[in-house]
C-alpha cells in the first residue's frame, strides 16, 4: 500500500489478520459530531481535569482477574521490564494492551518507525477517559442515541444483527507526536470481557478463532472533536 504525503510517495505496511477480523465494512461520516456537541465534550473534558495514561486503563475499572499467572510482586517497582504495577501497587502484571505495545515497538507501525525503546512507548502513552454509564456524560449520550450516529451504525452492522445498544463511550487525549497502534477494541464474549480478565487474554482469544461462537459483536466508532485541522 502507498500513501501520498506532500509530494512524497509513502510506501505503507499491511497487516495480516485472521480471515474471521478481515472483510467488514467501514462507513465514513462527515461531520459526525455536531459541533455543539463537540463544544460539550471538551469543557466536560477540562471538568475532569486529571487523565491517565491509557497503559493504566484499570483504573476506570476493576477487573476479577489482573493476570493469568504471570504477575510478580510489587516491590518498590518493577524489576521484569515487560511488567508494570497494578492499580494498587500489589504486584506487577502484563499492560492490559501488551499485545497492540509489543506489536508496534516491533515493526514500527505502518510507517515503520525506527526509534529507541523509551521513544517509541511514548508514542503510545497517550491518555484516556472509559466510561460505561453514558448518564455521567449528556453529551456522548445524545450522540450515541441521535438519529445519525445510530443510521451510521446500522450500515456497519450484518443485517441481521441490528440491535444497536450504546454501552461505551471513550475520551482519547494524544499529545503532538503521540499515535495510535493497530489494534482491535477490547472483545467481548460471552462469559469473559474486561471486567474479568485481562484485554491481552480476549485479543488471544479472538484472533485464535477458537471462540467465534461465544463472541460479541461491536461497531467502534471514532470521532474527532478538536477545534484544529
Amino acid at each position: 500500500a502507498a500513501k501520498l504525503w506532500g509530494d512524497h510517495l509513502q510506501a505503507l505496511r499491511q497487516y495480516r489478520v485472521p480471515q474471521q477480523l478481515a472483510g467488514h465494512p467501514v462507513h465514513f461520516e462527515e461531520n459526525l459530531v455536531p459541533e455543539a456537541v463537540a463544544e460539550e465534550m471538551r469543557n466536560h473534558l477540562k471538568e475532569i481535569g486529571v487523565l491517565y495514561t491509557n497503559a493504566a486503563d484499570t483504573q476506570w475499572y476493576d477487573p476479577i482477574y489482573e493476570d493469568v499467572g504471570e504477575a510478580q510482586p510489587f516491590d518498590n517497582g518493577c524489576s521484569d521490564p515487560f511488567l508494570v504495577p497494578n492499580k494498587n501497587r500489589t504486584k506487577c502484571v502484563l499492560p492490559g494492551r501488551t499485545d497492540v505495545g509489543r506489536h508496534f515497538i516491533l515493526t514500527g507501525g505502518p510507517m515503520g518507525l525506527k526509534e529507541i525503546y523509551d521513544n517509541i512507548v511514548s508514542r503510545l502513552l497517550s491518555f484516556g477517559i472509559y466510561n460505561w454509564d453514558l448518564s455521567k456524560d449528556p453529551s456522548m449520550e445524545s450522540l450515541f442515541l441521535g438519529e445519525k450516529f445510530q443510521n451510521a451504525a446500522k450500515l456497519t452492522c450484518p443485517k441481521d444483527k441490528q440491535f444497536i445498544h450504546p454501552f461505551q463511550g471513550n475520551y482519547i487525549v494524544q499529545i503532538p507526536g503521540q499515535t495510535v497502534a493497530a489494534h482491535i477494541d477490547a472483545p467481548y464474549f460471552w462469559g469473559a470481557n474486561r471486567f474479568q480478565f485481562p484485554q491481552w487474554l480476549l485479543a488471544v482469544m479472538t484472533f485464535s478463532g477458537l471462540f467465534e461462537d461465544q463472541f460479541i459483536p461491536q461497531v467502534q466508532v471514532v470521532g474527532n472533536i478538536h477545534e484544529w485541522d
